[in-house]
């Protein structure tokens, strides 16, 4: 009964993305012509002692 009022019969797929797909196939080909993949740098965060004040920001 629980699973059945959660179940929705107008469940929209064309609302979602495939990014992690289309990103894929862009480094898939990239990769395929022989060039170098680099990645994003990531940004460092600062570290915390404080959880809450740090969300606050």
């Amino acid at each position: 009964m629980l699973v059945e009022n959660l179940a929705s019969e107008h469940l929209d797929l064309s609302k979602y993305s495939e990014a992690y797909t289309e990103e894929l196939g862009k480094l898939i080909e990239v990769k395929s012509k022989g060039k170098t993949i680099f990645e994003k740098p990531v940004e460092k965060m600062e570290e915390t002692k404080d959880l809450v004040a740090a969300l606050k920001v």
